[in-house]
């Protein structure tokens, strides 16, 4: 799990980097995008069993990664105008934030039960 999210994290700095150097006329398709790549119930590759706060802040990291409005302040305008490939992706970024925003309060919840919270940032959707 561990190097599945390394790769993640790879392939997304990968993306950043190469934002920097798009030309005005290109453009991002949903396909460029560094989709997390574990499964549809665990997108992040967080192992269940780990630590609280590792967990929480995996968790942290991809809400504020996968929170729909910072994604769409920060990619928007590297998508074509007029299409319907942003609200593709955009879809595609709320589920994944609905799932961890699930996640984040199954730990939370768990927590309470054992007396321990940790409030970790949630993605409104």
């Amino acid at each position: 799990r561990a190097s599945a999210r390394a790769l993640d994290d790879r392939r997304w700095r990968a993306l950043e980097e190469r934002l920097g150097r798009l030309a005005a006329k290109e453009h991002l398709k949903p396909h460029d995008i560094p989709w997390p790549s574990g499964p549809p119930e665990n997108p992040l590759h967080i192992d269940p069993g780990g630590h609280p706060a590792v967990v929480r802040s995996q968790l942290r990291a991809g809400l504020l990664r996968w929170h729909p409005d910072k994604f769409a302040q920060r990619f928007a305008n590297f998508f074509p105008t007029g299409g319907t490939e942003f609200e593709s992706a955009l879809v595609r970024v709320k589920a994944i934030a609905q799932l961890l925003n699930r996640l984040n309060a199954e730990l939370n919840s768990a927590g309470r039960r054992s007396g321990s919270t940790v409030e970790t940032p949630r993605a409104d959707t």
